[in-house]
């Protein structure tokens, strides 16, 4: 997608950037040993308009990939201006530089690639997918990644966003009368990894939307039943302890068509990295997702 075409939204990138560090600092993936830190731009307009979910997404991957691969020293977010802030349409660059292990060419050319895992202490890490399709997300906003490593020194990883000044979907002709008033929704997020159920909450609360959220599936499943008249939307991940989203979503149908025959179906999308998936009871969403696609 171009910027034109990405779903758009307001989006304050040194307030979102804070926001995040402060979320992560409390995340299984921080340690006590490497300084989390952020240098913003002051610059940076405070409201831009643009694919806000690429922008989140970006940095928790980033993020969380320096603290995993970092043992001292520090992780630090910085934000910089690359264009005139007067203009229409504007350039941001994002750099997450670290002091960590570092990389050669090789494994910077491998990092880019689908299903090829890093290592840490000798073993496989995560499944492969998260950098590759951050970067297919910034690209096809119109956006920029690049990368840098130095074995033993450490990494930077960068990328670029267009963004803009107003609201690209607001008349020319009506400027002030842009507010699209939706109705609040409430939406449950069921996923076992506490930094994307929690990044997920505060992409939705910022949309305006009420959040609830379970770790397991059992508990999500739970959850589904007894808020089944409140709930608008559930996101249910696919691999996960105490019953799959798999087994989840087909249980909860099953009890649907008992429990609540002649009552509005609820929408539950399966969230997985695996675009291959497949399931009849469900719309299948990426990880990587817009809000607007869905609610």
């Amino acid at each position: 997608a171009t910027l034109a075409e990405a779903p758009v939204s307001e989006v304050n990138i040194n307030e979102s950037l804070e926001q995040l560090v402060e979320m992560l600092k409390s995340s299984p993936i921080y340690k006590k040993g490497v300084a989390l830190r952020t240098l913003t731009d002051e610059l940076i307009p405070p409201a831009l308009w643009g694919d806000r979910t690429v922008f989140v997404r970006g940095l928790l991957n980033l993020i969380s990939n320096a603290m995993k691969f970092t043992e001292a020293g520090h992780v630090t977010v910085r934000t910089c201006m690359l264009s005139d802030p007067s203009q229409e349409t504007v350039r941001v660059r994002i750099d997450v530089i670290d002091t960590g292990r570092g990389m050669g060419e090789v494994e910077m050319a491998n990092a880019r690639k689908p299903y090829v895992q890093g290592r840490l202490h000798g073993r496989v890490s995560g499944l492969g997918l998260g950098l590759p399709i951050v970067i297919s997300s910034i690209e096809r906003a119109g956006g920029k990644f690049s990368m840098s490593s130095t074995i033993g020194v450490g990494t930077n990883c960068m990328f670029e966003l267009a963004l803009r000044r107003s609201d690209p979907t607001c008349p020319p002709s009506a400027p002030g009368k842009c507010d699209k008033p939706s109705r609040s929704k409430t939406v449950l997020v069921v996923d076992d990894v506490e930094m994307i159920r929690e990044g997920a909450a505060d992409l939705l609360c910022g949309h305006g939307h009420t959040v609830l959220t379970a770790e397991d599936g059992e508990t999500g499943l739970a959850l589904l039943k007894e808020k089944a008249d409140e709930l608008d939307i559930a996101l249910v991940d696919i691999q996960m302890p105490r019953a799959s989203g798999d087994e989840v979503i087909a249980d909860y149908r099953e009890w649907e068509k008992e429990h609540r025959a002649g009552k509005r179906r609820l929408r539950v999308y399966a969230c997985t990295g695996n675009a291959t998936s497949t399931d009849a009871a469900a719309y299948m969403l990426p990880k990587r997702f817009a809000p607007e696609r869905f609610l």
